[in-house]
């Protein structure tokens, strides 16, 4: 069962890669966008945007998680 979760994982983010990348340029976590600014591929203001876009969704996904979907769990 977790070689499954593995795949669908692996699967789910090399779609978004290959959908999203001409977008976004494939920032998908602040690592990424850390990396781009550390390299001048990515200007500052630009880099910010994205972290801090990419910590919003984060903690907006933690905050619907512990609202929504933990407490139907028990």
């Amino acid at each position: 069962m977790k070689y499954l979760i593995i795949l669908i994982m692996v699967s789910v983010l090399t779609a978004c890669g290959t959908v999203g990348g001409a977008v976004s340029g494939g920032h998908y976590n602040p690592a990424v966008t850390t990396a781009m600014w550390m390299e001048n591929k990515v200007d500052n203001q630009t880099a910010l945007a994205y972290a801090g876009a990419q910590i919003a969704g984060a903690v907006a996904a933690w905050m619907f998680y512990n609202r929504v979907i933990k407490p139907n769990r028990a």
